[in-house]
């Protein structure tokens, strides 16, 4: 879904510190442009932000980051990785015969220091 995909590259702004805490994104006509999609779209991916915690309306002023907003990402994404992303990995690499140690050289000696 688009307006999915906007609410995640705007999240990666945030990780890389291009929208930061306390600043405001840009306005949702601003954001339908770069993205090339309807309005609409970019309403729902902000929404979704905002009911996430990752973005706050001020009236008047727009939406902005908020304080949380770096944190919030980061265990949602850390999340996805533990319980969606890893274990299709090691499903994969069990069906291939691949070893940790094939594509983590340095696994075998940090585990015996």
């Amino acid at each position: 879904m688009m307006y999915v995909e906007i609410a995640d590259a705007i999240n990666d702004k945030i990780l890389t510190g291009v929208y930061q805490a306390g600043r405001r994104v840009p306005n949702i006509r601003l954001t339908a442009l770069d993205f090339q999609v309807n309005h609409n779209t970019v309403i729902r991916a902000y929404d979704l932000l905002e009911r996430e915690g990752i973005i706050q309306n001020q009236r008047g002023i727009g939406f902005s980051v908020t304080a949380e907003a770096k944190d919030i990402i980061i265990h949602k994404r850390k999340e996805w990785f533990y319980h969606e992303l890893l274990p299709d990995v090691f499903r994969q690499m069990r069906l291939m015969g691949i070893e940790l140690n094939e594509i983590w050289p340095d696994y075998s000696s940090q585990n015996n220091s």
